[in-house]
């Protein structure tokens, strides 16, 4: 119960479970100052679930930054090999 990111850790979880049912998850939770010593270790937890909650909520996030990566190595193949040409 010392455990400083424990009430971020429980919102998360609550936003979470809301997501799942298929309604809206609500307002942000707060975010716990980083650093604090303490408690559990919840604060290995806070980073991954953070992003979990985020992805679960913009689920299109995902293939859109693999689109990225993707298209970006084509580009820079391109253009390299454009460059190449012109010597």
């Amino acid at each position: 119960m010392s455990d400083p990111y424990l009430t971020e850790v429980t919102c998360n979880i609550l936003r979470l479970e809301r997501i799942q049912a298929g309604q809206k998850p609500g307002v942000p939770c707060a975010r716990t100052q980083a650093g604090l010593r303490g408690g559990i270790g919840l604060s290995e937890a806070v980073g991954p679930l953070r992003a979990f909650v985020y992805h679960r909520e913009h689920p299109w996030i995902v293939p859109t930054a693999i689109a990225g990566v993707i298209g970006f190595t084509f580009l820079s193949g391109y253009w390299a090999g454009k460059s190449r040409r012109k010597r």
